[in-house]
């Protein structure tokens, strides 16, 4: 455990009391200290997950005496074509209107999706409202369709 205070022993030569007037050795940043303890913090982390890891392959070993060959085949390819999923044998289909985990209730309430501007709040009052009106009136004549037009037309 001692091991782990040896980034400690050039800084021992700074509490030294003989030491004191003498300013030839410099101790370096003390932000370097930190940097080694965070190291080592992570590597003691590292080092006991794999052996918790390996304890894991160890009681595995033991409780399982049977050899398998796990492939990933069986999951990703059917053995059998005619094998069907649950939903077709039970005549289920899914409805795509309806979102599954989430209750009617639920759903009636998110109510439908709106264009909005993300970096403005809606309007709150009258004066609001009209504001936006004309600032999406001024800032449509800068849009595609506009410029599209004109270009056509003047082209054409």
């Amino acid at each position: 455990m001692h091991c782990r205070f040896r980034v400690l022993d050039i800084y021992r030569s700074s509490f030294d009391p003989h030491q004191e007037g003498n300013f030839d050795h410099h101790p370096p940043a003390h932000r370097y200290l930190f940097q080694a303890y965070v190291y080592q913090y992570h590597l003691i982390q590292f080092a006991w997950i794999v052996l918790e890891m390996l304890d894991e392959m160890i009681r595995l070993e033991k409780e399982r005496n049977t050899q398998r060959l796990w492939t990933p085949v069986e999951r990703l390819f059917r053995w059998n074509n005619w094998q069907l999923s649950d939903t077709v044998r039970n005549g289920d289909d899914e409805d795509p209107d309806t979102i599954q985990g989430i209750g009617p209730t639920t759903n009636e309430d998110l109510g439908t999706p709106l264009r909005r501007d993300p970096d403005a709040l809606p309007p709150r009052n009258f004066f609001e409202d009209i504001v936006e009106y004309v600032y999406f009136s001024i800032t449509g004549l800068a849009g595609g369709n506009l410029l599209f037009g004109l270009k056509a037309g003047c082209l054409t």
